[in-house]
């Protein structure tokens, strides 16, 4: 299984959208931290508000998102998120620690798979030992 905590996810981008000066509690987070597709294309949208010099609120990230299959696909989702804002909005910063976290978890995961491959000879070309040592 693949180390992610959806919830913790949920939290951080719930909290911002429901309360937008908490964004300054979860950075630095960036989409490409997050494991659901969902909440990152939620998370881009939120910066990118803010990029623009805007505040993100739930209705601006339905406006920006019309028409994108995965929101449409997500929307009931989305529409229930609120619920998670009035119990754990104290918890944005612990929240966010959890997801950078696990995306390094996962990023691990992914230089031990490459190093395995590479050590097994799977792939493309040889690779010296040593050299494949050294790189690590």
């Amino acid at each position: 299984m693949t180390p992610n905590n959806r919830d913790a996810e949920k939290i951080v981008i719930a909290t911002v959208l429901y309360d937008p000066p908490m964004l300054d509690r979860a950075l630095p987070l960036s989409p490409a931290q997050f494991y659901d597709p969902f909440h990152a294309l939620l998370w881009e949208t939120i910066l990118e508000a803010g990029r623009r010099g805007h505040t993100c609120t739930p209705e601006s990230v339905e406006a920006d998102l019309t028409g994108n299959l995965l929101f449409s696909q997500n929307r009931a989702y989305f529409e229930g998120m609120d619920d998670a804002v009035a119990f754990y909005a104290p918890e944005v910063e612990t929240a966010a620690r959890i997801i950078r976290d696990m995306a390094t978890r996962r990023q691990l995961i992914r230089i031990a798979d490459s190093a395995r491959a590479a050590a097994m000879g799977a792939g493309d070309g040889y690779i010296n030992p040593a050299d494949l040592l050294s790189q690590m």
